[in-house]
């Protein structure tokens, strides 16, 4: 089919931008043979620059008119012709990791490089490790194992527990102590009333500041009596659940706030046992002020 001058025209200068953007290619592809990215832009370019060619061999055979200043506009430099030749499609053996999977189609074009996957184990490590050192060194986490049954059924011996220090205790907290009476042993008892509030122990049942606690965490009511007694200020009243087989402050009084090191929070061992505590908070909240 016959075409035009003007078209013959734009044809012309259409190869000649080939030609150009192809020495570019070239060079950049001195420096990284292997880039996939320039291979097919280079494939590209011959492939239009032989549709070019052959849509002017097709007009010069019909003796359609070629503009004299376009008869020959290589600028005077002969182009290999042989570059633009097809070449099988063939990675080669320099080519990344990434560059493989993008022509393999793996992982939508790309594939996780080891500085990848360094990355991500940092970021996991961060995830798991930052919250710990929060937990440990701000909120004073530590671990722990109950020693006796003083506080069954909440916690039986060999339970391991986590404790945590809390912004502020309240009572029905199940807390840990230093052992009153064997320096490096800890404990762990109930928080039943802070100082200044009045406390006794009356037909098996516990009263603070005159009002009965209905406790249902007990493993039944507590034989004998306590006086009534005022815990002094500063200071915490502690009782072991299992309220006849437990030594508390019935036994060596009162304890100072500032001795408790933290809240329990989880039992984390034996696994049958995981969990967290139940609050028990609740069990006070008729309590009076004193």
């Amino acid at each position: 089919m016959a075409i035009d001058g003007d078209e013959i025209a734009k044809l012309h200068a259409e190869a000649k931008r080939i030609r150009k953007n192809f020495r570019y290619i070239h060079k950049d592809l001195k420096r990284s043979p292997e880039n996939i990215d320039l291979l097919r832009q280079r494939d590209h370019l011959r492939k239009r620059y032989e549709q070019i060619q052959a849509r002017l061999n097709e007009a010069k055979a019909a003796g359609d008119a070629v503009p004299r200043e376009q008869e020959d506009d290589s600028d005077g430099e002969a182009i290999d012709m042989s570059i633009f030749e097809p070449k099988p499609y063939e990675i080669p053996a320099a080519v990344n990791v990434k560059q493989r999977a993008a022509v393999s189609g793996g992982l939508g074009g790309s594939m996780i490089s080891a500085k990848d996957i360094r990355n991500i184990v940092s970021v996991a490590l961060l995830i798991i490790v930052l919250p710990f050192f929060y937990l440990y060194f701000v909120k004073g986490m530590r671990f722990y194992e109950v020693p006796t049954k003083s506080m069954e059924p909440t916690l039986k011996p060999g339970d391991r527990i986590i404790a945590v220090r809390p912004p502020r205790y309240e009572r029905g907290d199940v807390v840990v102590l230093p052992d009153p009476q064997n320096p490096g042993d800890f404990l762990v008892k109930r928080l039943v009333a802070f100082g200044a509030d009045t406390i006794e122990i009356a037909n098996g049942n516990l009263f603070v500041n005159g009002q009965p606690v209905g406790e249902t965490y007990t493993n039944g009511p507590a034989e004998g009596k306590l006086a009534l007694t005022t815990v002094p200020d500063g200071n915490v009243y502690l009782l072991g659940d299992n309220r006849n087989d437990s030594e508390d402050s019935r036994a060596w009084g009162p304890r100072p706030i500032a001795d408790l090191v933290g809240r329990v929070w989880f039992v984390y061992a034996p696994s049958g046992r995981r969990g967290s505590l139940a609050n028990h908070a609740a069990a006070f909240s008729d309590v009076p002020a004193p």
